[in-house]
């Protein structure tokens, strides 16, 4: 019996203990959006999210033992329905900071490092499309945050901007274009400095700027 006792006992600090360990953790996750309210912040965002869902993920994992304890004790089991409040607030900010972090890593390749000839505008525009999608998502999710709202506001903005720029993509990766249309296509451009052609390593910041 006193075994039991002590059993029971042990169960419940443990489950004291780890209350208040989800109680910090959910306090962290409300502090990201008062940390991060900048896009410039992506890359420190992204780690500290990335270890608030570590932490979150032995917490998860923990409860499950907790679980398993107050069944083979007989008790209830506990439900600490506060987890899923933590795993509904991270996940559309860790959403939202990896799509800053992608938008900008890819249209830096697109733009900056990549042959505009090498470029391939189908699966260009589907990117552009599935996190243009993603952002109007976002912008939903957040329509009671202001902070985070107007990150997913920028984001639906800058991904939009760059979509006028996809009639370019089209027209340079024709594989169609003979050396005459690379002739005409100079003359008229002929005012920015840029010669285009597939002979020429040309990035699309310089057709666009």
């Amino acid at each position: 019996m006193q075994d039991r006792q002590r059993l029971e006992k042990a169960l419940e600090e443990k489950k004291k203990a780890f209350v208040e360990t989800i109680g910090n953790l959910e306090k962290e996750v409300d502090m990201l959006k008062v940390h991060f309210n900048d896009d410039f912040m992506e890359e420190e965002a992204n780690v500290q999210i990335e270890l608030l869902d570590q932490l979150l993920q032995q917490n998860l994992a923990e409860m499950e033992t907790i679980n398993k304890n107050e069944e083979l004790i007989g008790f209830n089991v506990t439900e600490f329905s506060k987890l899923d409040d933590i795993t509904s607030k991270l996940a559309p900010q860790k959403n939202l900071w990896n799509m800053i972090s992608n938008f900008k890593k890819k249209k830096t390749s697109w733009t900056k490092e990549t042959n505009i000839f090498k470029l391939d505008p189908e699966e260009i525009d589907r990117q552009i499309k599935t996190m243009y999608t993603q952002a109007i998502k976002l912008v939903s999710e957040f329509r009671n945050e202001k902070t985070l709202k107007a990150l997913a506001d920028k984001q639906v903005n800058e991904i939009a901007l760059f979509r006028k720029d996809m009639p370019l993509i089209n027209i340079f990766c024709n594989k169609g274009f003979k050396e005459r249309h690379w002739q005409e296509i100079n003359e008229v451009i002929s005012s920015t400095q840029v010669i285009v052609g597939p002979d020429y390593n040309t990035k699309l910041r310089f057709l666009i700027e």
